[in-house]
């Protein structure tokens, strides 16, 4: 059989622990979570002094072989089911294997769905005025140590499944508008074959026809663009009434989300103009840069080139020029 949680928050102890023993004897596993959540009836103050009675409950020659008193309150529900089964029997002993008690969600559990018995709800049970006690509290004021621990990972825990839900929640809305979009194409254009088939037909038994959907589409086209007209004509009026009356008297959180968009365009503004001056500023830097190189390499000559290289260099060209002639006088 399906294993079934049962989340116990808001849960009658008693009633709960009835319901859950008689489906256990029937076959059926049971995780019970979050037992720390369910109630007992009456007020804390009274529930109290009958647990500090109990606590008294012991065997007299031997006081560590008899009444085992349960400071968790997973562990005060399992007592309380095993009180309603048969538990010394093969029977009641194999029931009492199907069944599971946790304090909080265990990770293993957090991803699966979670039941509730409405026979064991206190909104169901109990009148509104009657007062009520949560186990976690009664718990920790006898002896249980670990409701700090628990309610820190029931807050990271639903603070993940929050944020789980509003993705989930996003993504089926997203798929919905796909599913309708795809849906709507495809009609339109089932739609619009059956209708150009009709047409064939109908041009087909009478020729006329196709003179009268001419006439129609033209009809069509001509209120489409009075309606147009009328649009633009009213929008037209709307705003010389509105030149006329002057600005708008802004509300206060109007005037706030103005002021928050003129700031954030003037930041812009000023981030943009300081990009502008960079840019200016590195193109000026780089001219000047290529002035000097430009300079320097004027002055020394050739780059790379060894000084005794340099000096012999204008002595070879000048040998390689022809000699001028020589004029003699007569």
């Amino acid at each position: 059989m399906k294993t079934i949680v049962v989340d116990c928050k808001g849960h009658l102890k008693g009633r709960l622990a009835s319901v859950v023993a008689k489906q256990l004897l029937k076959g059926q596993h049971i995780v019970l979570v979050r037992c720390e959540e369910a109630n007992v009836s009456g007020s804390f103050f009274r529930n109290k002094i009958l647990f500090m009675q109990y606590l008294h409950k012991t065997m007299r020659h031997n006081p560590a072989r008899g009444h085992v008193h349960y400071r968790a309150p997973s562990m005060m529900i399992y007592k309380a089911v095993r009180g309603m089964l048969p538990h010394k029997s093969t029977r009641g002993q194999e029931a009492l294997k199907r069944l599971k008690v946790f304090d909080g969600v265990p990770p293993k559990y957090q991803k699966v769905k979670r039941m509730v018995i409405p026979d064991a709800l206190r909104v169901l049970n109990l009148k509104a005025e009657s007062k009520y006690t949560r186990l976690g509290d009664l718990a920790s004021q006898v002896g249980w140590k670990y409701a700090g621990i628990i309610s820190k990972l029931e807050k990271e825990r639903l603070a993940k499944s929050k944020a789980y839900y509003y993705r989930k929640q996003k993504a089926i809305k997203m798929h919905a508008i796909q599913l309708r979009k795809y849906r709507r194409k495809g009609m339109n254009k089932v739609r619009d074959a059956l209708i150009q088939i009709k047409k064939a037909e109908m041009i087909k038994k009478d020729p006329e026809a196709a003179k009268r959907f001419a006439e129609k589409k033209a009809k069509r086209q001509a209120e489409k663009a009075a309606k147009k007209a009328r649009k633009a004509y009213r929008k037209k009026i709307l705003e010389k009434v509105a030149a006329k009356k002057g600005p708008k008297k802004l509300s206060k959180k109007e005037q706030k989300r103005a002021e928050r968009k003129a700031k954030k365009a003037a930041k812009e503004a000023k981030k943009k103009d300081a990009k502008k001056d960079a840019k200016k500023d590195q193109k000026k830097v780089q001219k000047k840069v290529e002035k000097k190189v430009e300079k320097k390499g004027a002055k020394k000559g050739p780059k790379n080139v060894p000084k005794k290289v340099a000096k012999k260099a204008p002595k070879a060209v000048a040998a390689s020029k022809p000699a001028p002639k020589k004029t003699v006088k007569a």
